[in-house]
């Protein structure tokens, strides 16, 4: 593949991971009024949970670009319902310490694997170096899936 075409599917990946997100936070627009908070940050837990896991486990490009897909759509759909829940819920003075917390939890669950990536660099020989660290979000959706 020249260095043309691997350049397209890189820019193919990162326009669908902003559209899997766009996607994952409009659906909550519809889906929080229709479902409730809790059950869409549970629904969107279990999509970032599923789309972990086939990242990790995938062998080709449309493998990867489906698990992204599924990965964003359930982060999206965390990151824009559950400030909202939070304001719906807590006390006027607390609303914004909360809020900043989830923003910081979820700036952690990015940071965190990537800081594991650049751990794994040095391991070229197998496939544990670039898998481990995706399938580490699987931890972190967990985490959320287990708070609601």
């Amino acid at each position: 593949m020249s260095r043309q075409g691997i350049a397209d599917d890189i820019g193919t990946v990162v326009v669908l991971y902003t559209i899997g997100r766009i996607f994952g936070s409009l659906s909550c627009i519809y889906l929080g009024d229709l479902l409730g908070r809790r059950k869409v940050i549970f629904l969107t837990s279990a999509a970032s949970f599923i789309g972990a896991v086939v990242m990790a486990s995938s062998f080709s490009l449309a493998h990867f670009i489906v698990a992204w897909l599924v990965l964003d759509v359930g982060t999206g759909g965390y990151v824009a319902i559950v400030p909202v829940w939070q304001s719906g819920l807590l006390q006027t003075n607390k609303r914004g310490a909360h809020v900043v917390t989830d923003g910081i939890s979820v700036d952690a669950g990015i940071t965190i694997p990537l800081w594991i990536d650049t751990g794994f660099y040095f391991v070229t020989s197998n496939y544990v170096s670039w898998r481990f660290p995706l399938a580490f979000q699987v931890i972190l959706s967990n985490k959320y899936a287990e708070s609601t």
